[in-house]
C-alpha cells in the first residue's frame, strides 16, 4: 500500500508551531532570568540581610563593630553594648527606605515604643538608631542591571555621661579604674582651712576634674598618695566630692589632750574655771587665746550649780606638717539649773593646732 506524504502546508504549520512552543519556552526563561535579575538588583535585600544579620536577631555586639563605634578611653565595648541593650530594651525595631537613588540607597533602622501614640498627623514617635548605607555596584550584573552593595552601616549611640570630680590635689581620680590625667583638669583652689595657716605651712589643695563623652554613669574612685580611699560623695549640683583622708594615728597621740583644752575653753567660758585651767593647751600669743582671756565669761547663760558634757566627739585629725594639724571638736555642755530645765550650749569647732616650746597649742578654730 502506498503511503501518502504530508502535505507541505502541514510541514510548514507544524515547523512554525514547534519554533513558536521553542521560543514561547526560551522567552519564558528569559523572562524569569531577566526578573530574578531584576529584583536582585533591588536595594531592599542587601538592606534587609544587614538588618537581620544584627537588629532582628539582636547581635549588638557585631553591630557596633561592623559600625567602627568605640567608646572612649575610659569605657569599652561592653559599656557599648549594655548602653545599646538598654536603649533597645523594650522597643519595636523596625527599618524602612530613606533614600533610593542612582548612586545609592539608605535604610534607617528605628525604635518604636509599642505603647506609644500616634501624633495629630498619624505618626509614632520614632528614634533612629543605625542608618544602612548602599553604593551602586561598579560592576554591571545579568542583563546590565547595576545592584546594590553595603558600603557602611552607621550606629546613633551618642555619649551623653560626664563627670565633675574635686579631690585633694596630691591624690589621684579614677574613673573605671583608669587613671585622669592632668588634661581632664579644670583647674585648682584653696581649701577653706588654709586661711587660718601660719605662712609658710603648706595647706590642702583641692583639684577639680571633668570628664565627659561617657555612655554610662562610671565608677569613681580617688586615691591618696598612700594608697588610701577616699570617701567620695554626690553633692546637690550632681558633682562628686571626695573626703579628706585623717589620720587615727594623730587623733590616737592628740586627741584626748585638744578634746580636754575645748572643754576648759568651755568652762571657761561658763564661769566654771579659772583662765590657768585654760593656759596649759592655748597658744598665749594667739588672738584666739586674747579674744578669750578678754572676755571672760562672755557667753556665761546665767547661775547654774553644776554642769557635765555629753556627745563628745574628736575627730578629723590633718597634719599639715609635723608642727601643725587641725582637728574636728564637738560636744554639749550640759548646764543644771536649781528650779529651772537645764540648758545646753552646744560646741562644734574645726580647731588648729600647733607645736609651740614643744607642745601642741591650740591658736584657731573655725565655728560649725
Amino acid at each position: 500500500m502506498k503511503t501518502k506524504k504530508p502535505s507541505l502546508f502541514l510541514i510548514l504549520y507544524l515547523s512554525v508551531v514547534a519554533l513558536g512552543a521553542i521560543l514561547l519556552v526560551a522567552g519564558g526563561f528569559l523572562m524569569k532570568s531577566w526578573l530574578s535579575a531584576f529584583e536582585a538588583s533591588e536595594s531592599i535585600y542587601p538592606a534587609k540581610a544587614v538588618y537581620d544579620t544584627y537588629f532582628s536577631s539582636g547581635n549588638y555586639s557585631d553591630a557596633l563593630k561592623e559600625a567602627g563605634l568605640t567608646a572612649g578611653e575610659f569605657e569599652d565595648g561592653s559599656a557599648l553594648e549594655e548602653i545599646l541593650k538598654k536603649t533597645v530594651d523594650g522597643k519595636n525595631v523596625t527599618f524602612y527606605s530613606a533614600q533610593i537613588g542612582e548612586d545609592g540607597a539608605r535604610y534607617n533602622v528605628v525604635l518604636t515604643d509599642p505603647e506609644a501614640e500616634a501624633d495629630e498627623s498619624g505618626v509614632i514617635p520614632s528614634q533612629k538608631l543605625a542608618t544602612i548605607h548602599l553604593d551602586r555596584k561598579d560592576e554591571p550584573m545579568a542583563f546590565g542591571f547595576r545592584g546594590y552593595e553595603v558600603s557602611r552601616l552607621e550606629m546613633f549611640l551618642e555619649p551623653t555621661e560626664s563627670v565633675t570630680v574635686t579631690l585633694p590635689a596630691s591624690s589621684t581620680l579614677l574613673i573605671n579604674g583608669k587613671k585622669a590625667d592632668e588634661s581632664y583638669k579644670l583647674g585648682e583652689s584653696e581649701h577653706k582651712y588654709n586661711a587660718f595657716l601660719k605662712t609658710g605651712v603648706t595647706g590642702i589643695t583641692l583639684a577639680t576634674y571633668h570628664v565627659e563623652g561617657l555612655y554610662l554613669p562610671p565608677e569613681i574612685r580617688c586615691v591618696d598618695s598612700e594608697g588610701k580611699e577616699h570617701t567620695v560623695t554626690q553633692n546637690e549640683d550632681g558633682t562628686f566630692s571626695a573626703e579628706i583622708n585623717y589620720s587615727e594615728d594623730l587623733k590616737n597621740k592628740m586627741g584626748e589632750r585638744i578634746l580636754t583644752g575645748m572643754k576648759e575653753y568651755a568652762k571657761w567660758m561658763q564661769a566654771d574655771c579659772e583662765i590657768d585651767s585654760v593656759i596649759p593647751y592655748f597658744d598665749t600669743s594667739s588672738q584666739f587665746y586674747k579674744n578669750t582671756a578678754a572676755n571672760p565669761w562672755i557667753y556665761a547663760w546665767g547661775e547654774h550649780h553644776s554642769y557635765e558634757f555629753q556627745n563628745e566627739v574628736v575627730e578629723d585629725f590633718y597634719a599639715y606638717d609635723e608642727n601643725h594639724f587641725s582637728c574636728h571638736v564637738s560636744f554639749d555642755q550640759v548646764l543644771h539649773r536649781w528650779g529651772r530645765q537645764d540648758f545646753v550650749d552646744r560646741l562644734d569647732m574645726i580647731v588648729f593646732v600647733r607645736k609651740v616650746g614643744g607642745n601642741f597649742k591650740i591658736y584657731d578654730r573655725i565655728v560649725q
